[in-house]
């Protein structure tokens, strides 16, 4: 008997390992990816994460565990070079055998182009040389976007891998649902805040506010979050004076004593904002946690 049970515990040992090693390895660059990707994977695999939770993938060193991750990658889930132009060449060295999965460039994915005179001031910052496209990249903000990623997650993940891809549709499709109800929840509590002006310290917030009717009329750093020029300081103290400015968003790198500067002795609240949400833990429930977190901050900064 003792034997028979031995003999029963070792086959179902090596099923389950032949099974986990049947599911892509996946690596993902910003914690919004990770999670979607976690999402679709469900209980079959946990995908690897370039980008630490606190750090910028603005301006990100490149480490060897990193290196690692991206060989061992059976596919590479990110936004694409218009957010983290540095990933692209170890992609290509690194995980030139994977899948390369940029999201930004999905025909699909509602698409927001940068301003015209802030992106002539990235340019300007030559010595920060990002490297960012013409388009805003931060469009992981915008949940319907998320729900289209889920989708194309889904169906990549299936070509490598379609003994699961019954398990991979409905944990997509799952997720959506729980997109949807966020989404909507943020919706109701923003709805009668259209007409307020806010401020953002980093400009990361065009695709939220255009899916919620929000207003935001500055931005103290460009898209790629670079240093505001003396110009561009000028400007947002006359607009803050001028445009009743009710709200300013923070986010955790923002530097104080450039916001007083902005803000001056005008009765402005703030509340903190991280696109990135880096006091969330990575994982499936980040990104609905994520649109929530940033719908009750603007929402309690305006004193609702």
């Amino acid at each position: 008997m003792l034997r028979a049970s031995i003999y029963t515990f070792m086959c179902s040992v090596m099923l389950a390992n032949v099974s986990q090693a049947d599911v892509p390895k996946v690596a993902t660059d910003i914690s919004p990816v990770h999670s979607l990707v976690s999402i679709v994977m469900g209980n079959l695999g946990e995908p690897g994460l370039v980008v630490q939770s606190g750090a910028s993938p603005h301006d990100f060193a490149f480490k060897p565990s990193q290196a690692r991750m991206l060989q061992d990658a059976d596919a590479v889930f990110w936004i694409g070079e218009d957010l983290t132009p540095w990933l692209s060449d170890p992609i290509q060295k690194l995980a030139g055998n994977a899948i390369s999965v940029e999201l930004l460039e999905n025909p699909k994915t509602q698409v927001l182009k940068i301003e015209e005179d802030e992106h002539e001031e990235e340019e300007s910052h030559d010595e920060h040389d990002h490297g960012h496209g013409e388009h805003d990249p931060h469009a992981w903000l915008d949940p319907e976007n998320a729900m289209i990623w889920l989708d194309v997650i889904a169906t990549h993940l299936t070509k490598l891998d379609p003994e699961h891809a019954d398990i991979y549709a409905a944990n997509a499709t799952k997720g959506k649902l729980d997109i949807e109800k966020i989404s909507a929840e943020a919706s109701e509590r923003l709805d009668e805040m259209a007409d307020a002006k806010i401020v953002v310290a980093h400009d990361a917030y065009a695709y939220f506010a255009d899916r919620y009717n929000l207003n935001i009329v500055g931005a103290i750093t460009p898209t790629d979050d670079a240093a505001p020029s003396a110009g561009r300081v000028a400007k947002l103290v006359a607009l803050v004076q001028s445009q009743n400015v009710k709200c300013i968003l923070t986010d955790p790198l923002s530097k104080d004593g450039l916001i007083d500067v902005v803000v001056g002795k005008i009765d402005v609240k703030r509340a903190t904002v991280d696109p990135l949400g880096a006091h969330l833990p990575n994982g499936a429930l980040y990104y609905t946690q994520l649109i929530g977190d940033i719908a009750v901050s603007i929402e309690t900064c305006f004193g609702n």
